[in-house]
């Protein structure tokens, strides 16, 4: 007798549409994620054919013989009961592979009531049309969790109607299906570049086999598989997608040798042997797998320098482990690699991490080697997805919303594509966090980005910030060192970051700010070559550079007796010798009210005779805190925050900023900051500062940050030029001309020179060519 089997209300559901779509049509195709019981769906429905017809006859079609088997323990374990005993009663239930039901199924006396095709996706072979088409009057009833192909062919000429069942983030959200995170292969890392440039096409559009294989059976590619799994998965149970069974036996190889109990296995390993392994696997508990990182088995592959990037298995004398015999000496199984074998028909729920190792172009096939991971078991808490052939800029997340209809009926394929907007926030996530505290996995992984967590949302909701972004910044394009669009600046490369820009371009530069950490700095970008200078904390190429901060005043006394910052734009501060103030004693009058100074000058370390923008240069003390800065004799803060001061003639102040440990050198002419103390040289009559092989300009604010070379500069007592076609005239140091051109007056040849800051563009000056200095 078959027993009773309990359903899901979702699957009721998908049964009872079943059920009515059968009243009006003769075939109907059921979409249902990998993981919600299609195959319990099924053998209720065989179960059911009994109640429809009498004398039912229910042939079951799997794509290959290695599930007939499969599928045949699965119909007896569900109904209870075997086929055989069925058979018996009159009730027929066949399960049949395609391979072998194409070539007999005009043999068979019994024609079938109902047809049922499991992962009917691979119904448009030729090979299912012809049998199908052979029983027009039974019932077809087509399963798969994919109703996609690649080549955009719908499945309208087999099915009549698409049923489809919930989302995969809804099956999550209810507690059928398993949350997950997800790794991603880093777009900028090497096996991405790699994978981008394999141009070779299989006869069913996917990536060749054997460019695939060229490309990433090798031993650095296979080391950093390891590498993922020990940072994102280490003591975890699961499932490896190789390319070939070649790939798949250097992939467990390596992974045994590094102390993780692996085995390769494909439709080639013998059945016997198959099963073992997989009984094996299933009865490996997570809780039972032994702490290899205690045992101390980790031990890392010695490299050979010549053979590191040469196919594997290519040397002589390859000592590859053979599945067979590794397969005896383990007790436990920690990960399967496998070769398409558990893309379709394996249930296992507590596997805890799938890595991908195959790139494809295949939608089904990602979803199908995904969804091995997503079910439910007791004591699993997530599945880790690990993505090492960067499948999420095709396919987005498992949890993506489909338009399985739009496919179904051949209106959109199912071949991935670069979405330009995942791809922008998977190369742009690491720069616009960089400096921030972002949610992690506790590791670094250069090569792999972590882009969604189970129990940190935020992390998802940063990418899909990012891809936002994409869409929505005006005139977005890639550059050689990241992106740029209007009023941003995305930097992937070093230096990365999110920053604004300035719409101010000189001389090629253009002024480029972040904030992080509440603290703001300004970096010189250069427009074509992308070259970076950091600046400072002040824009120089503002007018407010140097001059007033914002700075506080302390109420005396308030309602609560405390007292409170009140922000005021002009202060005036107390001069003198240093000395201690009691509190309250140096006070203001601002509308009315008394105010406590916040700043206090003292002038042990003012500058003495030396001149600086036309006032002297102070170190002021905070009255209320133990905090330092610089002011101009317009008792205007120009630079606070220090925690240790020390001017000198030169106007070269020497800072430690709060909060940091290193000593920062600042140009109080144009508040330019450097990492080394730089020194005043002296071209003709131009004042410039040397670090290391860069000047920078000494006084001149408006050209502060940008970098010269001495080979890039000429100079004599009349003209200083420099980036090949800027001049500076000795008479007008605060003027820049671009050369525009040379002509012949006359006997005489003159220069061209616009203004570059003029307000009439075509307004030249004309100086004689003899000026032009000679190379400095």
């Amino acid at each position: 007798m078959i027993k009773e089997i309990q359903l899901y209300e979702y699957q009721k559901d998908m049964l009872r549409q079943i059920e009515d779509a059968f009243v009006t049509h003769q075939s109907v195709m059921v979409q249902m994620p990998t993981g919600t019981g299609k195959t319990v769906l099924i053998s209720e429905v065989v179960k059911r054919e009994g109640r429809r017809v009498k004398n039912p006859c229910v042939w079951i079609v799997v794509h290959r013989r290695e599930l007939v088997e499969q599928i045949k323990e699965t119909l007896e374990r569900r109904l209870g009961t075997s086929l055989e005993a069925e058979r018996e009663k009159s009730n027929v239930i066949e399960v049949y592979s395609i391979q072998w039901l194409s070539r007999h199924y005009q043999e068979l006396e019994e024609r079938p009531s109902l047809v049922v095709i499991d992962e009917a996706h691979h119904a448009l072979a030729k090979t299912y049309a012809e049998m199908m088409n052979a029983y027009s009057e039974a019932k077809k009833l087509g399963v798969t969790a994919t109703p996609c192909r690649l080549n955009k062919r719908g499945f309208t000429d087999l099915f009549e109607v698409l049923l489809t069942s919930h989302s995969i983030s809804n099956f999550i959200k209810d507690g059928y299906l398993s949350d997950f995170d997800y790794v991603s292969l880093n777009p900028s890392s090497e096996d991405q570049k790699k994978i981008d440039r394999m141009s070779k096409r299989a006869t069913d559009g996917d990536y060749s086999i054997a460019e695939m294989q060229d490309v990433l059976d090798r031993k650095p590619s296979i080391e950093r598989l390891y590498q993922t799994i020990k940072d994102f998965a280490a003591e975890k149970k699961g499932i490896v997608y190789a390319i070939n069974i070649e790939h798949a036996e250097h992939i467990a190889a390596y992974y045994r040798e590094q102390g993780i109990e692996a085995v390769a296995i494909s439709s080639k390993t013998p059945l016997a042997e198959r099963k073992s392994i997989i009984e094996k696997f299933k009865g490996t508990s997570i809780d039972s797998k032994p702490n290899y990182a205690s045992l101390s088995l980790s031990m890392p592959m010695e490299r050979k320098a010549d053979a590191d990037n040469k196919p594997l298995g290519t040397e002589n004398g390859d000592k590859t482990d053979k599945t067979g015999t590794a397969t005896e000496q383990m007790v436990n199984i920690q990960v399967l690699v496998n070769v398409d074998l558990f893309g379709e028909g394996f249930d296992c729920p507590d596997v805890e991490f799938i890595q991908l190792a195959r790139p494809t172009l295949s939608l089904a096939k990602y979803l199908q080697m995904v969804g091995r991971g997503l079910r439910v078991a007791k004591s699993k808490e997530c599945c880790i997805i690990l993505d090492n052939v960067g499948l999420y800029r095709l396919f987005g997340l498992p949890t993506t919303e489909w338009n399985w209809t739009a496919m179904f009926l051949g209106n959109q394929s199912g071949m991935g594509e670069v979405n330009m907007a995942k791809d922008f926030a998977l190369k742009t996530i690491g720069a616009c966090y960089s400096g921030q505290k972002r949610e992690r996995m506790d590791m670094d992984n250069d090569t792999m980005v972590v882009i969604a967590r189970h129990d940190a949302p935020r992390v998802q909701a940063q990418m899909q910030e990012l891809a936002g972004m994409y869409h929505t910044i005006r005139n977005l394009r890639k550059t050689e060192c990241g992106y740029i669009g209007d009023g941003i600046y995305i930097r992937t490369i070093e230096k990365q970051g999110i920053y604004k820009t300035t719409n101010d371009v000189r001389l090629g530069w253009r002024m480029v700010y972040r904030t992080v950490d509440g603290v703001t700095r300004y970096y010189a970008l250069h427009e074509r070559s992308e070259r970076m200078e950091y600046v400072g904390r002040r824009n120089p190429w503002s007018e407010r550079a140097t001059g007033i901060i914002k700075q506080y005043f302390y109420p005396c006394e308030n309602n609560d007796n405390q007292l409170t910052e009140i922000p005021v734009e002009e202060p005036t501060y107390i001069t003198g010798e240093k000395r201690k103030q009691q509190k309250g004693s140096i006070q203001q009058e601002v509308n009315g009210e008394y105010y406590m100074v916040t700043y206090v000058y003292y002038s042990v370390n003012k500058n003495r005779g030396k001149e600086f923008n036309s006032k002297d240069a102070y170190v002021c003390e905070h009255f209320m805190r133990n905090e330092y800065a610089i002011s101009n004799n317009n008792n205007h803060i120009i630079l606070r925050g220090l925690e240790k001061v020390k001017l000198s003639d030169d106007n070269i102040a020497e800072v430690v900023f709060e909060g940091e440990k290193k000593t920062t050198w600042v140009n109080l002419y144009t508040m330019q900051e450097f990492d080394k103390r730089p020194q005043v040289e002296r071209m003709g009559f131009m004042e410039l500062l040397k670090v290391d092989y860069n000047y920078y300009f000494y006084k001149n604010k408006k050209l502060a940050g940008m970098p010269l070379r001495d080979w890039g500069c000429a100079v004599n007592n009349r003209m200083f030029m420099f980036m090949e076609q800027y001049v500076i005239l000795q008479e007008e140091p605060d003027k820049v001309y671009y050369v525009e051109g040379e002509y012949n007056k006359g006997r005489q040849w003159y220069l061209k020179l616009q203004d570059v800051w003029g307000k009439n563009p075509r307004k030249m000056k004309e100086i004689p060519s003899a000026y032009l200095p000679r190379r400095y």
